[in-house]
């Protein structure tokens, strides 16, 4: 009987320790979750910021007169052609 005494008073600290243990993990899991929800947030900050730069730029874009073409330049003429006797 006195072995169970000495196997019933070790139990108690295997469960402290797995008590916190379990505290332990839940911290951490609390922790990941909160870095998951700010992470999440700043990237939709930066695309939000990303959308409306770009917004931007294609409404400066588009407030703009259209560029006028160039001509188009005439075809070069063969040189060598026109020098060369005929036959």
């Amino acid at each position: 009987m006195v072995t169970d005494m000495n196997t019933s008073s070790q139990t108690q600290p295997d469960r402290i320790s797995s008590t916190d243990r379990r505290r332990q993990l839940e911290e951490s899991i609390s922790q990941a979750m909160a870095r998951y929800r700010s992470d999440f947030e700043a990237v939709r900050a930066n695309s939000a910021r990303l959308r409306a730069q770009r917004e931007a730029m294609e409404a400066e874009i588009a407030a703009q007169p259209p560029q006028p073409k160039k001509a188009a330049k005439p075809a070069k003429t063969v040189k060598a052609l026109k020098s060369q006797p005929s036959i």
